[in-house]
């Protein structure tokens, strides 16, 4: 029964025609195949491109981007104040991004080490950190209100708990929503 087909006894006996007509439709696969494969890899291409593109200019983000402390004040049971300037050519915010990491020993010398976490109220409250005052050459900022501008200085108010033991050492990172950090250490 498959020797009356031409297809399946090997291609004998198909006429002219028919093999016109296998071939322009091997010919269309084979066609069809290649474009998808070209548009495939212009779409690969397209995207590589994109993404390289903001790959650049997240690292030029970042590298524009410098922050430093600069010193700290023991607030009491207020907690601790620290400058944090910004020295980069970046406009910083998006403080509820930002992550201050301490650690430290407490009075009893347990070792703690805690992510606190971000208020806008500029009162924190336990293991927590806010934007006391943004402060330009000594003077509240005035334009911008909220952002830390080149060389503004950003006051950062944070009351770990337990309270820092008197005689130790704590160590502070902050890190902006770029992902750069600056540290301090500070003795009560």
């Amino acid at each position: 029964p498959t020797s009356h087909c031409p297809l399946l006894s090997g291609g004998e006996g198909l006429s002219a025609m028919e093999t016109a007509i296998l071939s322009l439709i091997c010919i269309a696969v084979i066609l069809s195949g290649g474009l998808m494969m070209a548009q495939s890899a212009m779409i690969s291409a397209d995207q590589l491109s994109s993404d390289w593109k903001a790959m650049e200019r997240r690292s030029t983000d970042i590298a524009n981007t410098v922050i430093s402390a600069t010193g700290v004040v023991d607030k009491g049971v207020g907690g601790l104040e620290v400058n944090v300037k910004n020295t980069g050519q970046r406009v910083l915010g998006n403080f509820a991004d930002w992550d201050v990491v301490v650690q430290y020993y407490d009075a009893p010398g347990n070792y703690k080490i805690t992510r606190l976490a971000y208020t806008t109220n500029t009162s924190p409250g336990n293991n927590e950190w806010a934007v006391n005052a943004i402060h330009w050459n000594g003077v509240t900022e005035v334009y911008e209100k909220g952002l830390l501008d080149t060389g503004e200085d950003l006051k950062l108010q944070m009351k770990p708990i337990p309270q820092v033991g008197n005689g130790k050492t704590i160590f502070i990172v902050m890190g902006t929503d770029r992902g750069v950090t600056t540290s301090i250490q500070y003795t009560k």
